[in-house]
């Protein structure tokens, strides 16, 4: 209960008496909220480090908390395991920022346990990066594709002991997948006509900004599992955490597509050749900003997904807004 006065209340007595003193708090409140409505710079948890303004835990508690989801998700449901070979597929955003340090976190803990062991325990798991550029999808010419690169590689290759290898794709290239063109209603018969050329005339038979998107994401998955399949990958690794599946959820419905939504939110779904795995579902997207912020983890903005379509008409990301605007307005 909030004191009368407005104030903390003073010596430890209940809310409700007028022996306030504006610098103390109320002793009921087990966390801390200023007169202003905003939380106080101490962390909510450990009650000693500082945080930000915004947010009520400070990077220690925060990154305890979200790793421990994050391998409650990996071992309970065993979505990674020593016999693996792992590709995460990195936009350059927070959630695939923070699944790509996650996973090499746990990488270096199982090889340090490995050579203490003189060998004797159980392999560690192989990992890699796969950047896929949608510029042709959008906006023709790649943006800065080569900077964008450059700092997609800063990050990857900052584990010296065991540099992580990265992979470079183009939504185009998704052409060369067996059997591809006539899945998508594209003749065999294309003459020379590039693979660039041909993904935008493909584009340009869908009208809708909605249909456009998924048609993108499908688009997007099959290059993914291209890789994968290519260099010998086990397990795909998607930055997917809960806000953006409740965000799928309402643009599934709004869709009609209720039907397969339950088999793509599952922690891991086999339906596809190298099983897609999602570590991050339990997490939210603004739980992986502040993260990336207090821990100074470097992300990238592709310019080359910044489309100049009309958002308003998309149902995505319509859904994406009204998501966020529930989370930043009532968490």
């Amino acid at each position: 209960m909030a004191c009368e006065s407005g104030q903390g209340c003073g010596a430890g007595q209940g809310c409700g008496t007028n022996a306030c003193s504006s610098e103390n708090l109320c002793s009921k409140d087990e966390r801390v909220f200023p007169p202003n409505g905003k939380k106080s710079g101490v962390c909510a948890k450990c009650k000693e480090q500082p945080t930000s303004e915004d947010f009520e835990l400070c990077c220690t508690c925060l990154h305890t908390n979200l790793i421990s989801k994050f391998k409650t998700a990996v071992n309970q449901n065993s979505l990674v395991t020593p016999a693996d070979h792992v590709l995460v597929a990195f936009s350059g955003g927070a959630a695939s920022r923070v699944a790509l340090e996650f996973l090499r976190e746990i990488r270096l803990r199982q090889q340090t346990d490995l050579d203490a062991s003189r060998g004797q325990g159980t392999r560690v798991f192989g990992l890699g990066v796969v950047f896929v550029d949608e510029a042709a999808a959008w906006s023709g010419p790649s943006l800065d594709l080569e900077h964008t690169i450059e700092e997609i590689s800063s990050i990857i290759l900052t584990e010296s002991e065991r540099p992580v290898p990265l992979h470079i794709a183009k939504l185009q290239d998704v052409f060369e997948a067996e059997g591809l063109r006539s899945s998508v209603g594209l003749d065999e018969d294309v003459g020379i006509r590039s693979s660039e050329e041909m993904l935008q005339e493909l584009l340009r038979n869908v009208e809708d900004v909605t249909g456009k998107e998924d048609l993108v994401t499908y688009l997007r998955m099959q290059v993914l599992q291209k890789i994968a399949k290519e260099h010998g990958y086990t397990k795909l690794v998607l930055g997917v955490c809960s806000s953006r599946i409740a965000a799928r959820s309402i643009a599934a419905t709004a869709k009609g597509q209720g039907y397969s939504f339950s088999a793509d939110i599952q922690y891991w779904d086999s339906r596809w050749p190298v099983t897609v795995v999602l570590p991050l579902r339990d997490v939210l997207a603004r739980e992986l900003d502040v993260y990336c912020r207090l821990a100074n983890l470097k992300t990238v903005v592709n310019k080359n997904t910044l489309h100049g379509t009309d958002k308003s008409k998309s149902i995505n990301e319509l859904s994406r807004e009204f998501v966020s605007l529930l989370q930043m307005n009532f968490l």
